[in-house]
């Protein structure tokens, strides 16, 4: 079982050059030019559209876990039979 905890981040606004994702600089027309683009060409290429609208996380971090918990009871096997694993592929868990 694992634990987690919404709070434990590497990075974020403790620490340093964070900018909660704000531009560094005023881009104005940035998102006009993106929709213009699109609604002349009928779409655009999404490296062009993320180079115009995006720029680097700084310091943006990543979610932590907090722990692992395992349990192991006394007089009970490990060789479990007579169950069915969720199906990752569609994540459906059949019931008889």
């Amino acid at each position: 079982m694992q634990f987690n905890e919404k709070s434990l981040w590497t990075g974020g606004p403790g620490s340093a050059g964070y900018n909660f994702g704000n531009w560094t600089s005023p881009r104005p027309g940035a998102l006009d030019e993106v929709v213009n683009a699109i609604n002349q060409n009928g779409s655009a290429d999404p490296a062009w559209v993320a180079g115009n609208l995006g720029q680097p996380k700084t310091n943006f971090g990543a979610y932590q876990t907090f722990g692992d918990l395992r349990l192991d009871m006394a007089g009970h096997g490990t060789g479990f039979t007579g169950y069915r694993r969720l199906s990752e592929d569609v994540e459906i868990l059949p019931f008889n």
